[in-house]
């Protein structure tokens, strides 16, 4: 008989695209567009469809918590677009790229816009429960881009971390007429109060509790105390 010929395996047909039509007015082709949009799509073929990898995820390239951000740098750098810079910072600490948020703060330090940059990254660090680190932000920024905003915070940092002997030195800056005084003066009466200097810190609060805001509530529950 005849030799046996195993049968040839059969190659399934290419699923070709469907016809695109064009019409030779705006109405026929709206109507043609309707029903493109409505076509079934073309089955997936598992055999030769792309297959897409799957990112892996980011890697952190550094350990983050609070009390391991160094000191910034006493380098000036010179940044060219301070403006862009910062926004890229706030970019940064709105998406809780915090420590590297912060390292661009920290090129700014010897920008225009110095005050803000500070004042912002001791904000971001604090409300991220990071105090060690707003501490160091500070001590370790220049004097002269201190706002009264971060002396406020430097003080209440340092009340936070049991050193009140170093409080009155780090609100002695604040403006006497600016919105940050009576603030001022409650962190040095708690400081004298914290050092056993009892007098002085009763004084304290016996002069802010004349007022009508929060800080005289505060003070005069303090008074006697």
């Amino acid at each position: 008989g005849k030799p046996y010929v195993a049968p040839q395996a059969t190659t399934p047909a290419a699923t070709s695209a469907p016809e695109i039509i064009t019409a030779d007015n705006a109405v026929d082709q709206a109507y043609y567009d309707a029903l493109a949009a409505t076509r079934p799509a073309s089955p997936i073929n598992s055999k030769t469809a792309v297959r897409k990898t799957a990112p892996e995820p980011l890697v952190p390239t550094r350990q983050s918590g609070d009390g391991l951000r160094p000191p910034s740098s006493s380098i000036a750098v010179v940044v060219k677009d301070a403006v862009k810079t910062l926004r890229d910072a706030r970019m940064l600490a709105a998406t809780d790229f915090i420590d590297d948020a912060c390292d661009v703060y920290e090129r700014l330090q010897f920008s225009s816009l110095s005050k803000t940059a500070l004042t912002e990254e001791v904000q971001l660090l604090i409300s991220k429960a990071r105090p060690r680190d707003a501490l160091t932000a500070i001590a370790s920024a220049p004097a002269e881009i201190t706002s009264d905003p971060v002396r406020i915070e430097h003080g209440r940092l340092l009340l936070q971390f049991e050193r009140p002997g170093e409080v009155e030195a780090a609100v002695a800056g604040v403006s006497g007429k600016g919105d940050e005084a009576r603030p001022a003066l409650m962190l040095i009466a708690k400081a004298y109060r914290a050092l056993g200097k009892t007098a002085e810190s009763q004084r304290a609060f016996a002069w802010l509790a004349r007022g009508t805001d929060a800080i005289a509530t505060e003070a005069r529950a303090l008074v006697g105390r």
